[in-house]
């Protein structure tokens, strides 16, 4: 017993100084960059600020994303307002759990030891992909349930049993991802239906109906918390409005059949692996290869194929694309990892039995350290001064004046973030909403400009209100400026007269 938790112990630590070494190195929320200039992470922070301050998403301050990642950014600025590191400290916890339990997924299938080479490596190809864009994403706050559900379904198809805590859990974690984001839901969806499907099978029918409920049972908490907050706070048909009925319809098409979604979905996807690189598109295939050559049951290679082939089109099948939608399917890549390391045992089994293993060792994890800052997204914004980032140089203007308020014409360029403001406006900021699917956010934001109510406004590649803008407003700052590997032209401007 004691040795167990020992070598727990140690693997945790493992795990940690992995999450917390890589991050440092690959997340823009690290403290060695001057801030997270991801437009989605300000959006979080700024609407997280708001709600631990009183305001209300979908009410005050809008966005579409769910209610969980608000709440994290939110946590995150309780422990600093003025800088990332408060969802730093959150993003290495979950990072730290996500990377345990592939270690436990690793074990079922290699020897412990294994796991002190694939964890580096695979920490290394999921934090460097394109995917992984600037780090604090939703997907990535997501992965620590995905891992430990992929475990406890393998340990399923295994011992053919799970006990009831277990559907307890995986369905609670079900119902965060459905309050977080609910197209990532695929894997739990395949979790559960083919558990269902396989009792059934073996005539376990009451196991079947009974495991089913205690799955529903937690899979419903998450949502009846959030609709309690909402309902006290007079905004439910805002929240079901905005992130259920926008994020369905407003980017799908909602005349699409199933044959063009499975086609949409599996080429989008494709096309995602092959604009990060190579090895991720090898290593995803080689996903399937090492399921069909396991050692699992014949129907629990079909069903595990089928729950990622679901998994992907839950992503991928809505037609719109973006970097970091690949990102929550690339943890399946530690099958292929773990698939490789086998076939290589002999060559790991030798480097460990040799009296040179501490150089090797060493020497194999300088090289990943190497990789991991060659492969980091925005390697150029380490160390970079404070000074040099548009969104401090706009703050600097701003803080002078009493009056803060700010209407960001465009995405959330992070300017509330360095000025330490909440928006005193609602649509704070432009979605990419087509306007004729939802006008309210464009609409709003011509509403105030045409009235004043902030005394700046901050522009970002958009001309659209120009004349509106110059009657009340004088153009006081520009500066072309390169955000996320693309240029933008960003103007800021103080108001004249109300």
């Amino acid at each position: 017993m004691i040795k167990k938790i020992e070598k727990k112990y140690k693997m945790v630590v493992f795990c940690f100084i992995l999450a917390l070494v890589s991050l440092l190195i690959c997340s823009e929320s690290s403290p060695l960059y001057p801030l997270n200039d991801w437009f989605d992470a300000n959006i979080y922070f700024t609407v997280g600020k708001g709600m631990v301050n009183g305001f209300v998403p979908y009410l005050d301050l809008f966005d579409h994303k769910g209610p969980i990642i608000y709440l994290i950014y939110g946590i995150g600025s309780l422990i600093s307002s003025s800088s990332f590191i408060g969802v730093f400290i959150l993003e290495v916890i979950s990072f730290t759990i996500f990377l345990y339990y592939i270690y436990k997924i690793i074990v079922v299938f290699c020897k412990e030891k294994f796991s002190y080479i694939i964890l580096p490596v695979f920490t290394c190809l999921i934090v460097t992909s394109t995917a992984f864009v600037q780090g604090s994403s939703v997907e990535e706050f997501a992965f620590p349930l995905l891992s430990c559900g992929l475990y406890y379904l393998i340990e399923y198809y295994k011992k053919q049993e799970l006990s009831r805590i277990v559907y307890f859990v995986q369905g609670l974690f079900a119902g965060i991802i459905l309050v977080l984001k609910f197209n990532l839901l695929g894997f739990w969806f395949g979790f559960m239906f083919f558990i269902l499907i396989d009792l059934c099978l073996q005539k376990k029918f009451k196991d079947a109906i009974f495991n089913s409920l205690i799955f529903l049972s937690g899979m419903i908490l998450p949502f009846a918390f959030f609709s309690i907050y909402f309902l006290i706070n007079g905004a439910f048909d805002e929240f079901i409005y905005t992130y259920f009925c926008l994020n369905l319809f407003g980017y799908a098409n909602e005349d699409i059949s199933l044959i063009q979604m499975l086609k949409t979905g599996l080429v989008n996807f494709i096309d995602s692996l092959l604009n990060n690189s190579l090895i991720l598109f090898i290593l995803f295939i080689g996903v399937f290869v090492f399921i069909l050559n396991s050692s699992l049951k014949r129907r629990y290679k079909i069903m595990l194929s089928l729950t990622i082939i679901i998994m992907i089109l839950g992503i991928f099948g809505g037609g719109r694309v973006y970097n970091y939608y690949l990102l929550f399917l690339l943890p399946l890549i530690i099958f292929s990892l773990i698939g490789i390391a086998k076939y290589y045992k002999k060559v790991i089994d030798r480097g460990f039995n040799s009296k040179f293993k501490i150089i090797l060792l060493v020497v194999f994890y300088i090289s990943i350290l190497l990789l991991t800052l060659y492969g980091a997204n925005f390697r150029q914004n380490v160390f970079k001064p404070k000074s040099e980032m548009i969104q401090y140089k706009l703050a600097n203007i701003i803080n002078k004046e009493e009056d803060k308020s700010i209407l960001n014409f465009g995405l959330d360029l992070g300017v509330y973030f360095a000025t330490d403001t909440i928006p005193n406006v609602k649509y704070y900021f432009l979605t990419n909403f087509d306007p004729n699917v939802f006008s309210d956010n464009l609409n709003s934001q011509k509403e105030y400009i045409m009235k004043g109510k902030t005394n700046f406004i901050v522009t970002i590649s958009n001309n659209a209100f120009d004349d509106e803008i110059n009657k009340k407003y004088k153009l006081i700052y520009q500066e072309q400026v390169v955000i996320e590997d693309f240029p933008y032209d960003v103007k800021l401007y103080k108001r004249v007269s109300k």
